[in-house]
């Protein structure tokens, strides 16, 4: 269980990745990239959760739940940086 858990987390991580490369490239809309960029951001959530819960059981899931927590930090920065390129 604990090894789903990581590697799960760490599939999401690589389509929201995969997502936004492909938007940029013109290969599927920015509809279809954000819908899968929520997609991913919940089951990141999910995994974070899951990953917690297994912890005690699990030692792969502690380490699936920091692969999950470090994608939402990556999130994080990414939106941050989209913010910061807004100019007035």
């Amino acid at each position: 269980m604990g090894q789903i858990v990581l590697v799960v987390a760490i599939g999401v991580g690589l389509a929201g990745v995969a997502a936004v490369a492909l938007s940029e490239a013109g290969a599927i809309s920015s509809d279809t990239s954000a819908d899968i960029v929520v997609v991913s951001l919940a089951a990141t959530v999910a995994i974070v959760v899951v990953g917690f819960v297994l912890r005690r059981r699990f030692r792969v899931a502690r380490d699936g739940m920091f692969v999950g927590l470090a994608t939402l930090g990556a999130w994080f920065l990414l939106l941050m940086y989209a913010l910061a390129q807004d100019t007035p």
